[in-house]
């Protein structure tokens, strides 16, 4: 009895054949499916909610206008306050350098537009461990021009009294004439 080999085979095979699997936890692996169908759609949803959610203003006319005339704005005030500082950095390169014999005065609007700046920075100029006052430096322009209005007296009162003058032409020679010791 002995059967062949490939008769055993063909009746396993049609024993397999006809023969069905039993899967058990069906549910459980359609759950397990699903929620990881949903995990994934979830992240990417989030992400894009993310995104929506922050530039979600962009879709909105009146806010973006806004925005845009905000900028603007900003962008015309840096440009005044660049031009404000240019034009104080043009003024203080067209000061005249004064020498011994010469003076100048101080005009009042020079002044305020320091004055403005010294407002704009923090209303305190310091130089090291120097620091003045909006008010010092109004005392010290106005004792300067002060001090100059009388030089310009002392100066007047010399070029007219003539012997004044020969005496103070001649000890100035004098000085320049006079070498120093060193």
């Amino acid at each position: 009895m002995m059967i062949s080999q490939n008769e055993r085979y063909k009746k396993i095979l049609n024993i397999l054949k006809t023969s069905k699997p039993e899967l058990r936890g069906i549910e459980t692996i359609r759950e397990n499916v699903i929620n990881r169908i949903r995990g994934t759609r979830s992240r990417q949803s989030s992400l894009s909610d993310l995104f929506e959610s922050i530039f979600a203003w962009i879709y909105i006319g009146w806010v973006r206008r806004s925005l845009v005339a905000a900028s603007i704005l900003l962008i015309v005030f840096f440009i005044y306050q660049q031009t404000m500082i240019l034009q104080g950095v043009n003024i203080i390169n067209k000061r005249a350098i004064i020498s011994e014999a010469e003076s100048f005065s101080v005009s009042k609007e020079e002044i305020g537009k320091q004055l403005m700046i010294l407002r704009l920075t923090g209303r305190r100029i310091s130089a090291g461990e120097l620091s003045i006052t909006e008010k010092q430096l109004e005392q010290l322009i106005d004792s300067y021009n002060e001090l100059q209005e009388k030089y310009r007296d002392l100066v007047k009162i010399i070029e007219e009294d003539p012997m004044l003058k020969d005496y103070f032409e001649k000890k100035l020679d004098e000085g320049k004439t006079k070498k120093t010791n060193l």
